[in-house]
């Protein structure tokens, strides 16, 4: 999202703000918005939207009794006075008999602990997943192949790229050259060598460093 994209949403979700409106992901306490689209409250748009904003759903004629949306800059506001409704309805029918606790904003819920809507608890099952997978976490690169971030951003293997345009989040991501050797899936916020590929990867920074200094005499 640019920059003037960003601000235009920002101040749209401030405007609603203080008609009483209660943006999405605040209420729910994560950007996961599963717990609605089982409950059949939203619903997938069919397109990828440029923003990437709530998992490209919007409110289905059911779930618009609760929510205002706008397509062009991807929000989504709990209205006015519906908040407690919609708490007591996903208490009973989200993952019956587990009770999410308050989240202090607009009482939205945190779903810190929940197997399945905890953005935490998901995040370290995909990195356990991973390193069983035998992908390697970039700090124990350099423990086993001796290769640092430096090293890869000189060789243009990685950048560091915005991955949370609301959070204004950067993560290291492989380039286009780079995802021959390295992942960095932006949930994670971190770069992983891809199984097997640590000789390959040095041998492609050696390479750039060659490359350097013959290019400078």
């Amino acid at each position: 999202m640019g920059s003037a994209a960003f601000e235009r949403r920002w101040d749209h979700i401030q405007e609603l703000r203080a008609q009483g409106h209660v943006e999405l992901c605040d209420f729910l306490g994560s950007p996961d918005v599963t717990p609605l689209v089982e409950l059949e409250l939203l619903e997938g748009t069919g397109t990828e939207h440029p923003y990437g904003r709530y998992q490209d759903c919007m409110p289905t004629l059911s779930g618009k009794r609760y929510f205002a949306y706008h397509f062009l800059r991807q929000v989504i506001t709990l209205k006015p006075g519906l908040a407690e409704e919609l708490h007591a309805l996903l208490m009973l029918k989200a993952q019956p008999l587990w009770l999410p606790t308050s989240g202090g904003v607009g009482n939205g819920f945190s779903w810190t602990g929940h197997p399945n809507y905890d953005p935490q608890v998901k995040k370290r099952d995909e990195f356990e997943r991973l390193l069983l997978s035998g992908y390697l976490p970039m700090d124990e690169v350099w423990n086993v192949h001796r290769i640092d971030t430096d090293q890869l951003i000189t060789a243009r293997l990685c950048e560091y790229r915005l991955v949370d345009g609301d959070g204004i989040v950067y993560a290291l991501q492989p380039t286009e050259r780079g995802g021959e050797y390295l992942c960095g899936p932006p949930a994670l916020g971190q770069l992983f060598l891809k199984p097997g590929m640590g000789t390959d990867l040095f041998k492609a920074c050696l390479r750039d460093s060659e490359e350097r200094l013959g290019a400078t005499g």
